[in-house]
């Protein structure tokens, strides 16, 4: 039967090569002229690299499944990392007991307790913890000083200010075990970058006889009461079985109010979400010893730095190092819309003020990079809330960062999720065809 899916990240991407798989008549609409979502990329000296920072770790199985699949996984390496902690331009570590002792900024009963309340973390029940506000929770575990100090800077930090407050204490829990699982912080890469996954499988999706059309932005669907659904472009409408939407959440919702009835009939709900402005460095020297390290009560208009080349081996790029400074803003924020040139300078000097000795010849290549959608901003009870991912049986279909919860909205979360969207889509369709399209969409309406 034939499938339309929208948007060509790795959700898209990998549903389109399940439901190929399946014998399905696949075509993919991408707005943008590449593919990758959040894993665009952009070449230095022929060298891919993400735009927005990416990595694996060791319990990433649907990812490391289909890699293995798609005949990659002998690319993937590890590698032991650390993290820092930047607070009032000064830089720790922050991964052993003996960094907990050495940690100045808090006494030292606190950073005992970081550690006895990092233990309990990982006991705690996610389950209870649903609704109970991430602030309050920490501060019980961790203590008032503590909370104040590091996880309220860095919960706004991610979320904002008017969303931090509403953060469940099952994400930070959650987010904690997935991190800290082995008790040593290991990170994979794939070697030449992750733009090697989306070409390997724009390449199987092109074997199987699937399209990828890009610049082609949907603009409305327009479901049939015999259960197909009519798909309009800009410069074309064509005709479709079934839809799945993997775009962001906001990006879905748009795209529903756009299409006749579709907004009445399924009455999804309004979630904000968090997007991310990146500025990328590719520097000739190391700056940081760590792979990540927060950046708190600093003075400075980025939240962390990730040097991802701790993780991604620096003879891929000619011996220089990858730097992000990211900054997440709710996505109604202002600063998501600035000129590239005004932020890249703010972001170049407030760096230069932590590190000094930095000099502007140090920097081999310098992009910014931005996008309004990267996760929810989690509510109490949110587990509860998710949108679903079967909007009308056997006709259209969502899979979005939105619904991924309590996982983080990474790579491996969104195959581990479209994969199951794909087997439901394919057990409908299958029905779907045996019944003879007996007008689900009338169904469903009349219910």
């Amino acid at each position: 039967m034939r499938v339309a899916i929208v948007g060509a990240g790795i959700s898209g991407l990998t549903g389109a090569y399940r439901l190929l798989q399946e014998g399905h008549q696949v075509t993919v609409f991408e707005r943008a002229p590449t593919a990758g979502g959040l894993g665009a990329d952009f070449t230095f000296q022929g060298a891919s690299i993400e735009r927005f920072y990416h990595c694996m770790i060791p319990s990433d199985a649907p990812l490391l499944g289909l890699l293995e699949e798609l005949g990659l996984l002998e690319r993937v390496y590890w590698r032991e990392v650390s993290m820092g902690f930047m607070v009032d331009g000064q830089m720790y570590p922050f991964n052993r007991a003996v960094d907990l002792l050495r940690f100045s900024p808090l006494p030292l009963p606190d950073r005992i307790r970081i550690g006895l309340g990092a233990l309990y973390a990982r006991f705690a029940s996610e389950e209870a913890l649903e609704t109970v506000p991430a602030l309050e929770w920490l501060a019980r575990v961790f203590g008032k000083r503590t909370t104040a100090l590091l996880y309220r800077p860095l919960l706004e930090a991610k979320f904002g200010a008017e969303y931090a407050a509403g953060v469940p204490a099952s994400w930070y829990v959650h987010r904690f075990r997935r991190e800290k699982a082995s008790g040593r912080e290991i990170k994979g890469y794939i070697a030449g970058g992750y733009e090697v996954i989306t070409r390997h499988l724009l390449v199987h999706i092109h074997r199987m006889g699937g399209q990828v059309r890009f610049n082609q932005p949907v603009e409305r669907l327009w479901v049939h009461p015999n259960g197909t659904v009519s798909v309009d472009t800009a410069t074309e409408t064509r005709l479709f079985d079934a839809v799945l939407l993997a775009v962001p959440y906001p990006v879905a919702l748009r795209l529903l109010r756009n299409s006749p009835g579709l907004a009445d009939l399924l009455r999804l709900p309004e979630i904000p979400h968090v997007g991310v402005v990146n500025l990328v460095l590719v520097l000739k020297r190391s700056l940081i010893p760590h792979y990540w390290m927060p950046v708190v009560r600093s003075g400075v208009r980025f939240q962390g730095i990730v040097q991802s080349t701790h993780v991604r081996r620096t003879e891929e790029l000619g011996g220089h190092h990858i730097v992000y400074l990211m900054n997440y803003l709710p996505s109604s924020d202002e600063r998501l819309h600035l000129g590239d040139g005004l932020l890249m300078e703010r972001y170049w000097q407030d760096l230069c003020r932590l590190f000094p000795d930095l000099r502007q010849e140090d920097v081999a290549d310098m992009r910014l990079f931005r996008t309004p959608f990267v996760e929810p901003a989690y509510t109490l009870g949110y587990a509860a809330v998710k949108p679903p991912t079967m909007l009308i049986p056997g006709v259209l279909y969502l899979s979005t960062p939105a619904q991924v919860y309590p996982d983080p909205p990474s790579w491996n979360a969104m195959v581990g999720q479209i994969e199951k969207v794909a087997r439901q889509i394919a057990e409908d369709l299958h029905f779907k065809a045996q019944r003879g399209l007996r007008e689900p969409y009338e169904a469903v309406r009349s219910a």
